[in-house]
């Protein structure tokens, strides 16, 4: 066998055994994520509401802080477990969960979006849960005028139109429509 023909053999059988961790992260069901041993146990008490993320401050912190993950696998669980919390959450923890949306969507509108398209764990109340929070910060939270930082973040968002890709582009369009609509 030539050198050639070794080497080409090779690189087919190292293509074959890619570790799973090179698969694409929106294929795993729940199932697999709670499965996985990776996954911190506490993110997977949060999305079975074993723990409450008000009291667990630690624990809701770090899963906040997951979000912006570079774990392509296991990022879209923490994003859907973050989500999963909002209807439940108070005090600090729901103030840092609304000023997360809000930043979060601001500085990472391409990614935000992906998520929703792509990760198939993630439904379309949870995108609006989204927009509820990302309004109730701009609106509470606000110095100034409310409506006028609403305007501006919104504006913000249209600016960053031109840089996406038609599927983002629509789903923008229904997120600055769910902000519109918003009814505190």
């Amino acid at each position: 066998m030539t050198m050639k023909k070794y080497i080409i053999i090779l690189i087919l059988i190292g293509a074959c055994k890619q570790p799973q961790e090179k698969r694409s992260s929106f294929t795993y069901s729940i199932s697999d994520y709670l499965k996985d041993k990776k996954v911190p146990s506490c993110f997977k008490n949060l999305f079975a509401k074993k723990l409450d993320p008000n009291s667990n401050i630690e624990c809701s912190f770090n899963l906040i802080d997951s979000i912006e993950s570079k774990d392509k696998i296991r990022q879209p669980f923490y994003s859907k477990t973050f989500t999963k919390t909002f209807d439940i959450a108070d005090g600090a923890y729901s103030e840092r969960v609304c000023q997360f949306c809000e930043d979060y969507v601001y500085s990472n509108t391409n990614k935000f979006l992906t998520q929703f398209i792509e990760n198939k764990n993630l439904t379309e109340k949870d995108f609006e849960n989204w927009a509820d929070n990302v309004m109730l910060n701009l609106i509470t939270f606000s110095e100034s005028n409310a409506n006028q930082h609403v305007e501006n973040f919104i504006s913000h968002l249209n600016q960053k139109s031109s840089t996406l890709e038609n599927a983002q582009k629509v789903k923008l369009e229904e997120f600055i429509s769910m902000m519109n609509n918003y009814v505190p």
